[in-house]
């Protein structure tokens, strides 16, 4: 049951509610303006803090920690407080405190998307989900919402923010369950000195 909380938790990332383009507004558009902002790397680390919202709790429960991704060794996150653990996404296997779990292919789709942005390789995200959203000189928002099949049953929608880093995401899924994270220190991995990215909120 631990660690079935703990791969939730880490599978239901999180933000807020976000603008929406009209419909006039393609997807590509958006993602291109998105892309324009990001800074590409190859590998990147910082902390998060994660508030997860439970219909049978008064009060989210929250966790903080910290990760690593790179385009080579995956996404290694690391959860220290308040129940330790650490979860790894690389290629298609998964693994929770060093045993190999089965999260039905969504934890693999969360690090694809967060690889992406690190990457600015968003081209991938139209094929999975309904696109919208706002891109400004101060910051960008999307909406994802899945087109159909497994993701659809369990996932209501995604909503991310961020500007050359994402900052935080926000999975509502279809049992109003939904997991608010945000990101904050980012820096590329290895850089001394490098400048935190502060997360917005």
């Amino acid at each position: 049951m631990r660690g079935r909380f703990l791969l939730v938790s880490f599978i239901l990332l999180a933000t807020g509610t976000f603008s929406v383009l009209g419909d006039e507004t393609p997807a590509t558009d958006v993602l291109s303006d998105v892309v324009s902002q990001l800074a590409i790397q190859q590998r990147i680390r910082g902390s998060f803090t994660q508030e997860k919202h439970l219909h049978f709790m008064q009060k989210p429960f929250i966790s903080h920690g910290d990760f690593s991704l790179g385009r080579d060794d995956g996404l290694r996150w690391q959860v220290t407080e308040p129940l330790p653990s650490l979860m790894t996404v690389q290629g298609a296997a998964v693994s929770l405190d060093g045993k190999p779990v089965n999260d039905r292919g969504v934890g693999r789709l969360i690090a694809g998307i967060m690889l992406g942005f690190m990457q600015g390789d968003l081209s991938g995200l139209a094929a999975e989900f309904e696109i919208s959203g706002e891109a400004s000189a101060s910051g960008w928002f999307l909406t994802l919402v899945p087109k159909g099949g497994g993701l659809a049953s369990v996932l209501s929608r995604i909503e991310l923010s961020g500007d050359q880093y994402l900052h935080s995401v926000e999975v509502i899924e279809r049992n109003t369950t939904r997991t608010r994270t945000v990101f904050s220190k980012v820096v590329k991995s290895g850089s001394e000195g490098a400048a935190p990215s502060a997360a917005s909120h």
